[in-house]
């Protein structure tokens, strides 16, 4: 929801990597391109839980950008 939050605000979202904290870019990447299959696995309820919060500011469908689809 934050990333939701910073696009909405137009605030760029940097990843970088942190010490030992057990994810690496490829990790982040991995996760932010397949948002919908990596959570499914993780926390099946998050998913809910955002498009609740998107809705409230009127957010009925979420497009799903794949960047090797151009």
């Amino acid at each position: 929801m934050e990333m939701w939050e910073a696009a909405v605000t137009r605030v760029p979202i940097v990843l970088f990597p942190v010490v030992n904290g057990g994810w690496s870019l490829k990790d982040a990447r991995t996760l932010l391109s397949d948002l919908v299959g990596q959570m499914h696995g993780r926390n099946p309820a998050c998913l809910n839980e955002v498009m609740a919060h998107v809705g409230k500011q009127g957010v009925t469908n979420v497009r799903y950008y794949t960047p090797h689809a151009h």
